[in-house]
């Protein structure tokens, strides 16, 4: 089976990203700030990455669905391949 996926409904995209931003506002890794007038996030790409990854762990769809939005079809076809594939994430190196 092939599909194609417009840039507009990539699921590769950060769509899904709040999964991630939720994670780490809830363990105290984001700082919130202006630069400029524009409200802010801050985040170090190690936390970002291991959230991620946790998150991963939890669920392999985590960053193609978020279970707050209703997926779209080309999401909808990633999940089901997702679900299919069987696919976990295996053992995150600790050094990471």
């Amino acid at each position: 089976m092939e599909l194609t996926f417009h840039p507009f409904e990539n699921p590769g995209d950060s769509g899904c990203f709040q999964v991630v931003e939720r994670r780490l506002d809830g363990e105290g890794r984001l700082a919130h700030g202006k630069v400029g007038d524009a409200d802010s996030t801050l985040a170090r790409g190690r936390d970002i990455l291991h959230a991620s990854l946790a998150c991963l762990e939890d669920d392999p769809a985590a960053l193609v669905h978020a279970a707050d939005v209703p997926p779209s079809e080309v999401r909808q076809a990633c999940l089901a391949r997702v679900s299919a594939s069987g696919w976990r994430l295996g053992a995150i190196p600790e050094d990471l």
